[in-house]
């Protein structure tokens, strides 16, 4: 299949100034050369802690936030930073935070019919119509038309961001943390009213989250960023089952298991990610990582791919990790 979103190499710096104004001015590499694909109908998850870059991405793929370099190609077209209002429409995002992202003093009606009527997209007499079609697309009753966002529950506001977003009849849905500010019992519906979307839109979606069972259970591919780049990308059960990289070993042993207590196992993941402002040379997971050896301090790791999938990392498909210290396999470019 060919890919309907294509990042290339893509940069996001910001200009810090520090106490001393510009004279003490820092950059701040919040992401740092992603490069991903996602193909037409498919669910692409990307994860990673707080801070990795992972909302700069989707901000930047959907134009809100400039690049500084690199390429964002969607159906084999190049987007620029403004652009036409078909570029726009295609392309919608999920805020985490419906509360924040819905105007407080509209009803849903006229948050949904402000978007049918600024692009054209039914006549005035119908709009009100396309506006009850929305609301039961993401399952809830019409009546709902004439509410305002603090009558409404947090599931109910998040499905009506939802239903906002396909109000312009997007190809491509970026999920921002979309369950990330609901109830742990809301989750679920949410996710299955996703899966569903999917299927009868056909849509495309780019799902991120620190949420690691909730993208198992949506997506088709993940991604693992780690301070601004990405260092590992598989089909979900490849990932979850034989991970490359350390640091995506470090997030499965972080996560919660049914039946073990919390508390009772090690941390899995030791101390925080370097400056975002100074990443040093050699492997940024390095100060992090159990099983960093001599190549790790100086030498930045490049891609190995293997089978549909890639790790950055110098232990990547070398075996048992611990034998595999010490002798790396060099540089890692190559496609296997």
């Amino acid at each position: 299949m060919t890919a309907q979103l294509r990042v290339d190499d893509l940069h996001v710096h910001f200009a810090v100034r520090g106490r001393g104004g510009r004279r003490h001015q820092r950059t701040l590499r919040a992401v740092d050369g992603v490069s991903i694909e996602v193909e037409h109908g498919a669910v692409t998850g990307i994860v990673g802690e707080s801070g990795c870059g992972k909302s700069t991405l989707a901000r930047t793929i959907i134009g809100l936030t400039e690049a500084t370099s690199g390429e964002v190609w969607f159906d084999g077209e190049l987007l620029p930073l403004v652009r036409t209002t078909l570029q726009r429409r295609r392309i919608q995002m999920v805020f985490q935070d419906p509360g924040s992202s819905l105007n407080p003093r509209k009803t849903v009606g006229s948050t949904l019919a402000e978007l049918i009527r600024a692009h054209q997209l039914r006549p005035d007499g119908l709009v009100r119509g396309r506006c009850a079609e929305l609301l039961d697309l993401v399952g809830l009753p019409t009546r709902h038309l004439d509410s305002l966002p603090r009558e409404m529950s947090g599931g109910q506001r998040q499905r009506v961001v939802i239903a906002r977003a396909l109000a312009v009849e997007p190809d491509l849905l970026i999920a921002d943390e979309a369950v990330a500010a609901v109830d742990v019992s809301v989750q679920a519906a949410i996710l299955n009213l996703l899966a569903e979307l999917r299927q009868s839109l056909d849509l495309t979606m780019l799902f991120i989250s620190h949420d690691l069972g909730v993208v198992r259970s949506i997506c088709d591919r993940v991604a693992v960023m780690y301070l601004g780049r990405v260092v590992e990308e598989a089909p979900t059960e490849q990932l979850f089952t034989d991970p490359q990289h350390p640091y995506t070993r470090a997030l499965l042993a972080a996560a919660p298991r049914l039946g073990v207590p919390l508390g009772t196992d090690p941390p899995a993941l030791l101390g925080e990610p370097p400056s975002p402002f100074d990443v040093g040379v050699g492997c940024r997971f390095r100060p992090r990582c159990a099983i960093a050896g001599e190549p790790c301090r100086t030498i930045d790791p490049a891609e190995v791919h293997r089978a549909g999938r890639r790790a950055a990392c110098h232990y990547a498909w070398t075996g048992d990790d611990r034998d595999a210290v010490g002798s790396p396999v060099a540089v890692h470019a190559g496609t296997d």
